[in-house]
């Protein structure tokens, strides 16, 4: 394994793994699991790692809410992303009426 061969890969590869286990829901103390990930990030030597865990850092709040709360904003998203596909694909083409008429019958 190329693990065995390179201490920072192993590293890299052991925290790529908890940041998956925390992502993925159902974690005790994940707010403070995911602290403890950020710091390991932050000074493992991996400089991608460290990038990511100062992105997240950055909206630390917002993480540990997608982590630990049951809903999500998925279905708004969605939607969103629907309406602004409709209005690219009608841009110049026509007005509102046209718009409204496409967002009604999809």
């Amino acid at each position: 394994m190329l693990g065995e061969q390179n201490p920072l890969v192993a590293r890299g590869y052991t925290l790529i793994q908890e940041l998956r286990t925390l992502l993925g829901g159902g974690v005790q103390d994940a707010t403070v699991r995911l602290k403890l990930w950020l710091e390991q990030a932050l000074h493992g030597g991996i400089a991608e790692l460290k990038g990511l865990a100062k992105s997240l850092g950055r909206d630390l709040d917002a993480v540990i809410a997608g982590i630990t709360l049951s809903w999500s904003s998925g279905q708004v998203e969605g939607q969103v992303n629907r309406l602004k596909l409709i209005k690219r694909q009608g841009y110049g083409r026509a007005g509102f009426e046209l718009l409204r008429r496409r967002v009604l019958m999809s």
